[in-house]
């Protein structure tokens, strides 16, 4: 029996207001719950998802997000002759905002979101503060272990009491400042820079050290390409010395990294990364997602954007999103999980 659609017929509940303020301290759990009752029929999430989702209580969660030049890239996902062809950037921004939404449901601080060339915002609450930022169109290179080390030195302190988990959406390989191509920085970050690395789980990271001592970090990296230096210049190797040694403690600080492209050269750095180094998550775009899953739990499991929003969230965090293209749910239970993690397809938000 597959998971239903939570509820499966009645509407959503009107949104309830902010005289209280949902994103306080002082909200209450019922007034927490109600919101997140809304947010669940609002974005069509089946009830094993939501159910699951609840594993981010207590969790710190950060977002890095890529916003160098090829972001502009179009996504060639026209249904009319006379639409709007959207780009990378735009279809990150929907995914950004439900992710905001959702995490401000668990996490009353807001959630940090951290960009590779421009200002981070802090405590984002609402979706609406995204409109701004969004608005002005990406440019530069891709220097995702610069931020990723900012991040995780910036939440030390909170992470040794709350978990902090990290989401990196790309679509391309990681560069140095200097705009040359380096996965090895990124990498070493990854496997030697979160410390403890099993609090700091990624679905791939960057800048929350201080913070880490009290909560949990939850880090998401969107981006479309390789990392860079501050120079333009590729450089993986810092992004992933990052990800592996300064996340610290890395069981505190998961990383998602959300791949914003369908070009394998540019994201099959990723793929290594997903299987070898602790607490870290790569997430294909809801399309081949969707493939990937339909092709083992069958085309009737429901599936949709914000199901796909949920496993981003929480593939770094719970182990049974990652296996759910890899062994059929019975029920309302895991897949079995000792099958080989194939590679990943294709990775571009769409």
């Amino acid at each position: 029996m597959y998971p239903q659609q939570y509820p499966p017929t009645a509407p959503p509940p009107a949104y309830p207001s902010n005289q209280v303020g949902f994103n306080s301290l002082s909200q209450t759990n019922d007034e927490r719950m109600s919101k997140f009752q809304y947010l669940v029929n609002l974005y069509e999430i089946n009830r094993e998802f939501a159910t699951r989702l609840r594993g981010l209580e207590g969790y710190e969660i950060a977002f890095i997000v890529d916003d160098s030049g090829s972001m502009n890239t179009p996504l060639g996902d026209l249904s009319g002759p006379f639409d709007h062809n959207p780009t990378r950037w735009d279809e990150l921004r929907r995914t950004v905002s439900i992710v905001v939404d959702i995490a401000s449901v668990f996490d009353p601080d807001g959630v940090d979101i951290f960009f590779l060339n421009r200002e981070p915002m802090r405590n984002v609450k609402n979706a609406e503060e995204l409109k701004p930022v969004f608005a002005m169109p990406p440019s530069g290179p891709t220097p995702i272990a610069r931020v990723l080390r900012h991040v995780l030195q910036a939440k030390q302190l909170e992470v040794q009491e709350r978990k902090l988990l990290i989401l990196i959406a790309t679509d391309g390989i990681p560069t140095n400042d200097s705009g040359q191509q380096d996965t090895k920085t990124l990498e070493n970050v990854l496997r030697h820079e979160r410390k403890p690395i099993n609090r700091i789980p990624v679905t791939i990271i960057a800048s929350k050290q201080l913070e880490v001592q009290e909560r949990k970090l939850l880090i998401l990296i969107a981006t479309d390409g390789i990392p860079t230096n501050d120079s333009g210049q590729q450089d993986t190797k810092t992004l992933e010395n990052v990800l592996r040694h300064e996340r610290k403690p890395i069981n505190r600080i998961p990383v998602t990294i959300i791949a914003c492209t369908d070009d394998d050269e540019c994201i099959g750095y990723l793929n290594n990364w997903d299987k070898k180094i602790p607490n870290l998550d790569v997430a294909d775009d809801y399309k081949s997602e969707r493939t990937e899953i339909h092709k083992v739990q069958g085309k009737e499991f429901p599936f949709s954007f914000g199901d796909y929003v949920v496993k981003v969230l929480m593939g770094a965090v719970d182990d049974w999103f990652d296996t759910l293209d890899e062994r059929r749910v019975t029920g309302s239970g895991p897949p079995d999980r000792h099958g080989s993690k194939g590679k990943k397809s294709k990775c571009c938000i769409s």
